[in-house]
């Protein structure tokens, strides 16, 4: 029997959109990143949008999905930025009353 790895290039709004959860296994270290790296992160972001560029590479994150949760392999830094950083845009939308910009954004707070 051979065993291979399958794998697709998934947009993270779809990662984080779904109704799948997403699982951090034990082994996976706690959050490190300090605000050096989320700033870092939210400017290369910003960045990639001033510049108007169609894609924006996060780098490589590896889940894996089972039949309850995507399960974090490698990225769990990465993943946990965006999604906090999403969600802090999602409750500022909503705040201020934009009810088709906070809808938009699909991560659940």
């Amino acid at each position: 029997m051979s065993k291979y790895i399958d794998s697709d290039m998934v947009p993270i709004g779809k990662l984080l959109s779904g109704d799948t959860a997403i699982c951090v296994p034990e082994f996976q270290r706690s959050f490190a990143w300090t605000d050096e790296e989320v700033q870092q992160l939210w400017f290369d972001i910003t960045e990639a949008m001033d510049t108007n560029q169609p894609e924006y590479f996060l780098g490589p994150m590896v889940v894996k999905k089972d039949e309850n949760c995507y399960e974090i392999i490698d990225g769990q830094q990465r993943i946990t930025s965006v999604y906090i950083i999403l969600s802090v845009i999602r409750r500022f939308f909503r705040n201020q009353g934009d009810d088709n910009l906070w809808q938009k954004i699909t991560v659940e707070s």
